[in-house]
């Protein structure tokens, strides 16, 4: 399911992950299904009109897939180290050496290092690495997961080359001379 065109400067979906997601430059945050309406009433002030729409199509959406019918403690985070999610800010942080441990703040990772793992006085390096981050929800509703950008560009230079590679084997294809074109011609015209 697409996102009507006159929504989609306003929310958009990650069908991968059943994520409703606010296309606002202060948000760029999912936002649960639930508490759509009051999001773009309360944060964004959006007109009754707008948002009977939106939730017209939200309604759709859920009917068609439940997954979009999470919120910030249930919904499906993508594997760390993947490629960043389109429309949500890559943020940095911080990631316990001993556990899955994710924060954006320094005194939270050594804070957490200290209580959870009886590692005092020690050198950054030793407990934790500097990684980037992203989350779903804001608003301490912040679940992390690790993303690796290099992945993105990777990515993008794989489809680049196999965009250059299509694009030569389009010019080593033989045209058809003019001798070909007209038995082409006059055998799709003998055959009609």
């Amino acid at each position: 399911m697409e996102v009507p065109e006159t929504l989609a400067h306003l929310i958009t979906i990650n069908v991968d992950f059943g994520v409703l997601l606010c296309l606002s430059p202060s948000c760029k945050r999912a936002v649960s299904s639930i508490g759509i309406d009051g999001h773009m009433r309360n944060i964004h002030h959006y007109k009754p009109a707008i948002r009977k729409q939106i939730n017209g199509f939200v309604q759709d959406l859920i009917s068609q897939d439940t997954r979009f019918q999470c919120n910030y403690t249930t919904v499906q985070l993508p594997a760390d180290g993947s490629i960043p999610q389109l429309v949500v800010p890559v943020v940095g942080g911080f990631s316990c050496q001993e556990c899955r441990f994710l924060t954006t703040n320094r005194d939270n990772i050594r804070k957490h290092v200290n209580r959870e793992h009886l590692k005092k006085r020690k050198k950054d390096g030793d407990i934790f690495n500097c990684v980037q981050l992203q989350t779903w929800f804001g608003n301490k509703r912040e679940r992390y997961w690790v993303v690796d950008e290099s992945k993105e560009l990777e990515l993008g230079q794989q489809l680049e080359q196999e965009d250059q590679e299509q694009e030569q084997d389009r010019q080593l294809e033989p045209e058809p001379e003019l001798g070909q074109l007209g038995r082409l011609y006059n055998t799709t015209a003998i055959s009609h």
